[in-house]
């Protein structure tokens, strides 16, 4: 990261993250980031696993520098069943059950 509030922070950081996040979008899947929050949408089973995103940004990521707390890390899925394969280190903070905001 950077120093909380140096105005070149919110300029810089994005470059320093940009080649993983295209990397995770080059396996399918979406990934969305504002500064240091990185959200990944995408089917379960490209996200989790040995060779999935979620493995794969977290070591290009560190390929660049940074550390990411993984405590910070959470899981909201749109189905039960949906970290079924996650990490045991990963937090299944949220299911979505409404059908509606599901889809």
């Amino acid at each position: 990261g950077g120093g909380q509030g140096n105005p070149l922070t919110s300029i810089t950081f994005p470059v320093v993250i940009d080649k993983a996040l295209k990397a995770a979008e080059s396996n399918g899947v979406e990934p969305r980031a504002q500064q240091d929050d990185i959200h990944l949408w995408s089917d379960p089973d490209e996200i989790f696993g040995a060779d999935g995103t979620l493995v794969t940004l977290h070591a290009d990521l560190k390929a660049v520098g940074l550390d990411p707390d993984l405590t910070q890390f959470q899981l909201i899925g749109t189905t039960p069943d949906a970290g079924a394969n996650k990490p045991a280190w990963l937090t299944e903070t949220f299911i979505i059950t409404d059908p509606l905001e599901a889809a």
